[in-house]
């Protein structure tokens, strides 16, 4: 066999191997991103670090795969090793490491101060230095890296194997088929048994010729796989969460009306408790056991269950759901037509709004799996009733896509709990919290309409965040509402639009910020990072700067830095998308799959363009980039995107999102076809985009919008850095 013949062997075992561990790394990014905060609930706050933890270990692994390159065995032993034994200790039900999490930040206006000792950032504390937490979080980052350090090298190997822009091209396929892979499991609904198994399955196929190190890493994951499969049987996955039920019944005497002689003793159900990631987030209570409030109360007095001595369980487990069409009548003296409810769960509200005779009930619910257990489980059958249309879909988006009027909305609490796995400033919930969103909703009321809001008990009693609720309340509605008593968990505000009525609240209100869509953090207390943010971030940027200059001491030399602020602008781009793209088109897991596997494809458009002109000159892909990126900034002085039809929705943010990231994936691919060592390029790259993914805090206090100014330096940053590293080649 010839020469030419060998090469080209090598090259295609050398494509399908960076296929397939490219496949790998985004595969396993996005399944650590998804199981390790279901199993560690105060991770569903730091789910970005765990991003950003995969984007050290695989730019970390790449900076030094030249030592390991030839260790590819031994590199499958220590992720798996490592993998298995993380995975373990998690299943063990560790308290120490999962009751790591959130209390209370203060309440009442005499607790200005919280427990640690400063003014509360947060609606909720990071149970932070006091208990271990962040030394807990840190020690994860550090876990999830060297997870994907071995995959790094491996990729960097191949990477070596091949011309570099061919190897960028397929090493973006990869990524992109792993994210339609797992978007297909999601889609399916498939618990992490499956996931564990693909991606062990594919990883092994890298030590199929060595017959020992395969059949001992086999029965290891083995074993991991019976012990996952049996820990979380009893759940039920969804896309967001890790659910699960557990029930609450009553014995009941049954006695004769006329005799009163106890005639039977029955068990029944009265409520069905659901769990999120192992916290409670609401239930399924059997209203329709009786229709009236004597015999409710009577039958409430009898239940085996807990409960405060001075609560009224007719109060407590009934009325608040009655509150909503009660006050209504007592308002307008009629039950409404139709009816909007917003975080409509499990169907408490909608079964509340068919017993009062509600001709049209629709409600929104992002959760599927939430949505199904009320199907399945739900006594009242409300979602099996035709005055009920269910849509799974984000509150805003569906408030953007209808231009039906409503008597009445409804509003549950909006309380995720849970960041967006790409953003690090922002919750599932952070845009139904904003003063374009509650003019949204007063938009969508009809004449007679009002507004229902409960609003959270736990964040209620802050006075910075109390405020806040009433300063953008009374600031869209012309009125701070009533309150109509206390619902599940939280007070139940009575709203309807008016003209403002009284200003002497307003001067209290002086000062406190309301949240917006540019500045989407309802939860924060003033534009500012959290001091907990800052010392994580610091202590991870030490340990991944000292870790790496351990391991590799020559690495100033090594990092290219024109690649690193490549890296780092990218992030920036692909979060501001992410996030403003959620805004547009809805916060749902499916919009964000799409978005992530569109971003994908431009690169390896971009890619193409560059392959088959031969080049794109520097200067100009950086010209029309910065050109791109102010269009993009100064875009919403001239334009408001949600008055936009869907189609219209999309041209306009696809040129002026997605071109932005299509001329800086142009800039990229001329840059890497022209490296030396895709390997090393590719690892500064993954570096930097971690570093932007620490970046994005800044949002924090400058808006999301102007993240797009923060990207513009940083391009500029690396333009300079081209230029410089040109500069010193044309001197040698």
């Amino acid at each position: 066999m010839n020469k030419n013949n060998w090469l080209h062997i090598i090259g295609r075992l050398a494509s399908t191997e960076l296929f397939l561990i490219s496949f790998l790394a985004l595969f396993w990014e996005i399944l650590f991103i998804r199981w390790i905060p279901s199993q560690l609930p105060f991770l569903t706050y730091f789910k970005s670090l765990v991003l950003l933890a995969s984007f050290f270990g695989l730019g970390a692994g790449c900076m030094i795969y030249r030592r390991f390159a030839r260790s590819r065995g031994f590199l499958i032993v220590v992720f798996t090793l490592i993998v298995s034994v993380f995975a373990f200790t998690v299943l063990l039900d560790n308290e120490y490491i999962k009751s790591r999490g959130f209390k209370r930040g203060y309440s009442g206006e005499r607790e200005t101060i919280s427990p640690g000792g400063y003014e509360s950032e947060f609606t909720i504390e990071f149970q932070g230095g006091r208990r271990g937490g962040a030394i807990v979080i840190i020690t994860i980052f550090a876990i999830v890296s060297s997870i994907f350090i071995p995959l790094g090298i491996i990729m960097a190997d191949c990477f070596g194997k091949l011309p570099p822009l061919t190897g960028y091209t397929i090493n973006i396929m990869g990524s992109l088929t792993g994210t339609i892979a797992f978007l297909v499991i999601s889609f399916l609904r498939a618990p992490p048994f499956i996931w564990f198994f693909i991606g062990f399955a594919l990883l092994l196929w890298f030590v199929r010729q060595d017959k020992k190190k395969f059949y001992y890493l086999t029965a290891i994951v083995t074993i991991l796989l019976i012990s996952i499969f049996l820990k979380e049987r009893q759940f039920y996955w969804s896309p967001y969460y890790k659910i699960r039920t557990s029930e609450e019944t009553a014995v009941v005497d049954v006695r004769n009306p006329k005799s009163n002689e106890l005639v039977a003793t029955k068990e029944v159900l009265t409520r069905i408790n659901i769990f999120v990631n192992h916290t409670y987030h609401q239930a399924i209570i059997n209203m329709g056991v009786y229709n009236d409030k004597e015999r409710m109360e009577d039958f409430l007095n009898r239940l085996d269950i807990a409960r405060g001595p001075n609560i009224d369980p007719y109060i407590g487990f009934f009325r608040r759901y009655n509150n909503p069409f009660q006050r209504y009548f007592q308002e307008f003296r009629k039950t409404p037509d139709n009816v909007l409810i917003i975080a409509a769960g499990c169907g408490n509200e909608a079964a509340a709004a068919i017993r009062h005779g509600v001709k049209e009930i629709d409600a929104v619910e992002i959760e599927p799996g939430i949505i199904e257990i009320g199907r399945k489980m739900h006594p009242e059958k409300p979602y099996h009733n035709p005055t009920v249309r269910v849509i799974n879909t984000d509150a805003r988006a569906f408030l953007q896509r209808t231009d039906k009027k409503y008597d009445l909305i409804v509003m549950n609490v909006v309380d995720s709990h849970s960041q967006y796995a790409t953003s690090t400033g922002l919750r599932l919930d952070s845009y139904i919290y904003t003063i374009e969103s509650f003019e949204q909703i007063r938009d969508h009321l009809s004449d007679e309409g009002a507004f229902i809001m409960e609003a959270s008990g736990y964040h209620w009693g802050i006075p910075w965040s109390f405020k806040r609720h009433m300063k953008m309340i009374e600031s869209v509605f012309g009125s701070p509402g009533e309150n109509t008593g206390w619902g599940a968990g939280g007070p139940l505000l009575f709203i309807r639009p008016m003209e403002r009525q009284d200003d002497s609240l307003k001067s209290s209100r002086d000062g406190v910020l309301a949240a917006t869509d540019d500045w989407p953090q309802f939860y924060l207390h003033k534009r500012a990072i959290p001091g907990v943010y800052v010392i994580i971030i610091v202590i991870i940027l030490l340990i991944s700067v000292s870790s790496i200059y351990l391991i590799e001491p020559d690495i100033t030399e090594k990092l290219d830095l024109h690649f690193f602020f490549l890296g780092f602008g990218f992030m920036l781009l692909e979060i501001k998308s992410i996030t403003h793209l959620s805004l547009l088109f809805g916060a749902t897991w499916v919009v964000n799959s799409i978005v992530i596997s569109a971003i994908l494809c431009a690169i390896v458009i971009a890619n193409l363009v560059v392959e088959r002109a031969g080049g794109v000159d520097f200067k100009i892909g950086y010209f029309l980039l910065f050109c791109l990126l102010i269009l993009s900034y100064s875009a919403h002085r001239w334009i408001d995107l949600l008055s936009l039809s869907i189609f219209l929705r999309i041209v306009v943010s696809s040129l002026l999102l997605g071109a932005p990231l299509f001329c800086a994936g142009l800039v990229f691919a001329d840059s890497f076809k022209k490296t030396d060592d895709s390997g090393l390029a590719l690892g500064a790259n993954l570096l930097g985009a971690m570093a932007g993914g620490f970046g994005e805090y800044v949002s924090l206090i400058t808006g999301v919008r102007n993240l797009l100014v923060v990207a513009f330096i940083v391009y500029i940053l690396s333009f300079l850095a081209l230029l410089a590293s040109l500069r010193r080649k044309r001197n040698q």
